[in-house]
């Protein structure tokens, strides 16, 4: 019987450590995510004052 107890221990933390990495990869998908509109929230600052002086350069 305890073969039966120990892998049912196992099967338990087998399913926390595959909710761990998937807890860590979601995480990490947040992050990557955040960081992208980050960067390009920046990119537009950036065209939009180029645009601004292109703009008054016409003028």
């Amino acid at each position: 019987m305890t073969d039966s107890a120990d892998a049912s221990n196992d099967e338990t933390g087998g399913g926390s450590h595959w909710l761990r990495w998937l807890v860590l990869i979601a995480l990490a998908i947040g992050a990557i995510a955040a960081g992208r509109k980050i960067a390009l929230n920046s990119a537009d600052k950036d065209f939009e004052q180029r645009l601004k002086e292109l703009d008054a350069e016409r003028d």
